[in-house]
């Protein structure tokens, strides 16, 4: 599958797939997957995890696909999310 990828805002990018998956695949045609990454403050990162959790557990929306959290590596502040959602009209 090859992906293009779209800069937004700083830190958030949008990867849209440029051929359709067949549904019976596990790849819906045309999902999106929304990249988004935070440099947490120092001293943050507990309200930040708390965040993630209301975000990621408690929240489900209509066309969402799933959440993946890549948390930072030692002595980095940066977290990663990538948000797939079946179609762009549900992004």
């Amino acid at each position: 599958m090859r992906m293009r990828e779209h800069t937004g805002q700083r830190n958030k990018r949008v990867a849209r797939s440029t051929e359709t998956g067949s549904g019976s695949d596990g790849i819906p045609p045309l999902s999106m997957t929304l990249v988004i990454r935070h440099d947490v403050r120092a001293g943050a990162a507990d309200q930040y995890e708390a965040w993630l959790k209301h975000i990621t557990v408690e929240q489900r929306f209509p066309g969402q696909g799933g959440v993946n959290i890549i948390r930072p590596s030692e002595g980095s502040e940066r977290y990663a999310m990538l948000l797939r959602f079946d179609t762009l009209e549900y992004l």
